[in-house]
């Protein structure tokens, strides 16, 4: 959503009455998630005060009051919240759009009216949309005009159009998308595109396109990505009614992607909508990027490739040595395809759990992002923050899921979340993690959840809505510390029987500070929150830095190896001397490489070997050679493998190395620290030139 400088200026009450707002809405979707929960979890969860949210409470509920809804009730601590749908609530406001103030969204409504409004835009037009003052308009458009610099689009105004917004074709399709995508993602989003679209006198079918579409994505056995689909489902809806001021260019090269059958689901969906036959390149290549890659549907040699490469690429700076099952490649394949298509094509995502997922991944987003390098070189483009994200979850689930001891299984609970695979296989992972002894069942279709018998699970998490006799747990894909805690609590008073301490954190706190000084009191409270409930989240999610696992002594020097088998057994030496690897694991380095080819080599001069934990990892640790002479590592071909510093690694598990790669992973980017390694004359120097570049990079991001 773009920021909106003035948000907190203004209040959600108009004449004495108040009124809705996506913030409050948004509160509102919180607080009747988190039902019976309690006004400290709530605080925490919110990061707001007693004072603060009680008036929250109020707002909303004088806005359900007037619209004769069941209002919220706290009593003995505790909130909780009615059954109120939100298509109710929309319903109402409906017929009152004065009862709604216009926030954060308004810069997107700006852009999507100037682009769909057939006549002339003026400042009196915007304030009749927004329901603000002449001048508070002037002061969006400002704003607005800065922002579209970065999309190389212009605001302007003339006597003939009014407001028009001029720029490249294929930049102005980006906007629309990218603006579609913004609005749609906020809670309220939906609502305010069909009032915006009626104010310019249209009417938004999505709900009718994405009907037609599920129908032919079951006759041609294709699944497609639930939200990316909404929009999809909005943009063919918004060009069915004619009225968009630019015309997507349909000269997309599309090549021997017509042979797959998705081409026909298109042809056969534009019979429907024969108007749209001149835009089938375009609508088919938006197509392309909501579909879930399915191996036997759509068998791409140019993505399994690149699936091949990214594997290896994140195996190499994870250290993690991930699963060889069909499966692990089908739901992998199933997120890249529609990636790769949006890369090929310019079409932009929107990851609400972006800041997030970086903030709680962020040594594995790091790796990940340069693992990704292979599909930004091919495509010739970037990929956006957003698409790293998905694909940090993505590897995150399986290695958030690796090595965990198996216990006794006794509930059955399904995991629905329609939003994709990768954002399934980290909400298995979170679950797996919080109920080690629940048997999950994943389902990515919410229609095919409705259709499995009650009698096959004892209760259900969800990331969407869903009715059930069994109990139902809605919640995001990546829960913050308190929501965990929150979720946790909540399935324990249902199902007793689940062991529990019943530790208080407060508690906990309270004993704290009655012996000691609180210097780092947020840090305490979430480290505390997360060993409570078993997550461990310093380790699992990070671990030790790169200082800490290579000891000086680890490090050896020499002039020159005989070859790179050779130079991985004498790197690995002071780990076997001291116990932390055995024998069979520095074999397993070596096999790794003769099987896979020098994909070791991470940067030019460095390579990382290492090998799966079970072939014998004591101690998570690592080691470094520096040889004067460069050793070849030319296997199967492999140009350009001249290498002068060898980090062995030796890992416990998938995670507890991650800061260290990440770390590891700065070093590589800069060839000056390279060369100054490969230089250095004794292992202290190495150490603070290690020290130095860490201390750079973290400066730098």
């Amino acid at each position: 959503m773009i920021e909106n400088a003035n948000y907190f200026v203004y209040t959600n009450n108009i004449g004495g009455l108040e009124v809705l707002s996506n913030e409050l809405i948004e509160k509102f979707q919180l607080l009747s998630k988190y039902s019976d929960s309690s006004l400290e979890e709530m605080e925490k969860l919110l990061k707001i005060n007693r004072k603060y949210l009680i008036l929250q409470i109020e707002k909303i509920n004088d806005v359900l009051e007037s619209f004769h809804f069941p209002v919220i009730e706290v009593k003995g601590g505790r909130i909780r919240t009615p059954a109120v749908p939100l298509n109710s609530l929309f319903e109402k406001i409906s017929h009152h759009t004065g009862d709604y103030l216009f926030h954060e969204e308004r810069l997107e409504m700006i852009v999507l009216y100037i682009l769909l409004a057939q006549h002339f835009v003026s400042n009196q037009h915007l304030q009749n949309l927004l329901q603000m003052s002449r001048n508070s308009v002037l002061s969006d458009i400002k704003r607005l005009k800065q922002y579209l610099l970065s999309y190389q689009v212009e605001l302007s105004y003339n006597r003939k159009q009014g407001y028009f917004l001029a720029g490249k074709t294929k930049k102005l399709i980006y906007l629309l998308e990218k603006t579609l995508s913004e609005l749609l993602s906020i809670a309220s989003g939906r609502w305010v595109l069909r009032y915006l679209l009626e104010d310019c006198g249209l009417e938004l079918n999505d709900g009718e396109v994405a009907d037609r579409l599920v129908l032919l994505g079951k006759k041609y056995n294709i699944h497609f990505l639930s939200e990316k689909t909404k929009e999809v489902s909005c943009l063919i809806a918004i060009l069915k009614a004619g009225s968009l001021k630019i015309c997507p260019n349909d000269d997309i090269a599309l090549g021997e992607i017509y042979t797959n059958s998705l081409f026909d689901l298109c042809e056969e969906l534009l019979q429907t909508y024969p108007e749209l036959a001149d835009k089938k390149n375009f609508i088919f290549s938006r197509l392309l990027g909501c579909t879930e890659g399915n191996l036997q549907v759509f068998s791409d040699q140019r993505v399994f490739e690149l699936m091949e490469d990214i594997i290896e690429q994140v195996k190499a700076h994870t250290g993690a040595d991930f699963s060889q099952s069909p499966q692990f490649r089908q739901n992998l394949y199933s997120h890249l395809y529609p990636a790769y298509y949006r890369l090929l094509f310019d079409i932009p995502l929107i990851n609400p759990l972006k800041e997030q997922i970086k903030a709680d991944f962020g040594s594995l987003y790091y790796l990940v992002k340069r693992s990704l390098i292979p599909l930004e070189e091919y495509v010739g483009k970037l990929l956006s923050d957003d698409e790293v994200a998905y694909f940090t979850i993505h590897f995150g689930g399986y290695i958030e899921g690796e090595y965990k001891k198996d216990s006794i299984q006794t509930l059955r609970a399904l995991s629905i979340c329609p939003n994709g695979v990768s954002s399934s296989l980290i909400l298995q992972a979170e679950l797996k993690h919080l109920f080690p002894n629940m048997m999950f069942k994943p389902v990515h279709q919410l229609d095919e959840a409705k259709k499995i018998d009650i009698e096959e699970y004892d209760l259900a998490f969800s990331t969407v809505p869903f009715e059930s006799e069994r109990p139902v747990y809605l919640l995001q894909p990546v829960m913050k510390s308190i929501e965990k805690t929150m979720l946790k609590r909540r399935v324990i008073s249902q199902f007793s029987w689940i062991e529990t301490q019943g530790i208080s954190l407060d508690g906990l706190i309270e004993i704290i500070e009655r012996h000691t000084t609180i210097h780092h009191y947020p840090e305490l409270m979430r480290e505390l929150s997360n060993y409570l409930i078993g997550w461990q989240q310093g380790q699992t999610r990070g671990g030790y830095g790169l200082t800490e696992l290579l000891k000086k002594e680890f490090i050896q020097q020499i002039n020159q190896v005989k070859d790179w088998k050779e130079a991985i057994s004498l790197a690995a030496a002071p780990l076997l001397r001291e116990n932390y690897i055995e024998q069979p694991y520095i074999e397993g380095m070596i096999a790794s490489v003769e099987k896979l080819g020098a994909y070791i080599v991470l940067a030019p001069k460095v390579a990382v070997p290492h090998a799966a934990p079970d072939l014998g990892v004591n101690k998570v640790g690592m080691s470094l050679l520096q040889v004067a002479d460069p050793v070849d590592f030319d296997v199967k071909g492999d140009e350009e493998k001249q290498v002068q510093l060898i980090f062995v690694l030796a890992a416990i598990d998938s995670t507890a190395h991650l800061k260290a790669l990440q770390e590891l992973a700065m070093i590589l980017d800069d060839y000056e620290s390279i060369e100054q390694l490969i230089a250095a004359e004794n292992s202290d120097e190495i150490m603070e030139i290690i020290t130095e570049t860490i201390k750079n990079g973290e400066k730098d991001d």
